[in-house]
C-alpha cells in the first residue's frame, strides 16, 4: 500500500513531549559582577511548585535572568550584575582600632566588625593603608591579613 492510499483517520498523531523539571533538579545561578569581574555561582534545589514546569512557565518565574541550559535535571542561569559581590572587604582605622567593612553591590560600605587590634601600635606602613583602608576579597584572604598585625 503506497502513502497516498493512507486516510487522515489512519494517521496516528503523537504529541512531542516537552521537557519539565523533575522533582530531583538543580538550579544553578551564575553571578558576574561589573565593577569586580568576580563570578560566584551557586546551587540549589528547585522548589516543590518549580517540578514539572516547562521551559515557557519557568523562564516567566526568572525573566531577568538568562537562562542557558534547561534540562530536566538541571537549568542553568546566568545574570550581570553592576557593582561588587558580596566577598569584598574594607580593612580601615575606625578610631585607633582595626575595624572591617563590608562593600555592598553599591558601593557602600557597612561596619562588620571592630577588632581589637589598636593601630597604634603597627608600623608606619600599615597604619598608612589602615587611613586610606585596604580592600580584600574573601574570608580566607580577609583573616590572613588580619593574622599579619597578630
Amino acid at each position: 500500500m503506497e502513502l497516498s492510499e493512507y486516510s487522515q483517520e489512519n494517521i496516528v498523531q503523537t504529541n512531542s513531549s516537552k521537557i519539565t523539571l523533575s522533582p530531583n533538579a538543580k538550579l544553578v545561578f551564575t553571578r558576574t559582577y561589573s565593577i569586580c569581574g568576580h563570578c560566584i555561582k551557586n546551587t540549589e534545589n528547585i522548589s516543590n511548585e518549580m517540578v514539572n514546569l516547562d521551559f515557557d512557565a519557568f523562564s516567566k518565574l526568572y525573566s531577568d535572568w538568562k537562562i542557558t541550559k534547561f534540562e530536566q535535571a538541571q537549568v542553568e542561569l546566568e545574570k550581570e550584575i553592576s557593582g561588587y559581590c558580596d566577598e569584598h572587604y574594607l580593612v580601615k582605622d575606625l578610631d585607633g582600632i582595626v575595624a572591617i567593612y563590608k562593600i555592598d553591590q553599591s558601593d557602600n560600605l557597612h561596619l562588620e566588625s571592630q577588632t581589637e587590634i589598636l593601630t597604634k601600635y603597627l608600623p608606619e606602613g600599615d597604619l598608612k593603608d589602615l587611613y586610606e583602608g585596604v580592600v580584600v576579597y574573601g574570608k580566607n584572604n580577609l583573616n590572613a591579613y588580619l593574622e599579619n598585625f597578630e
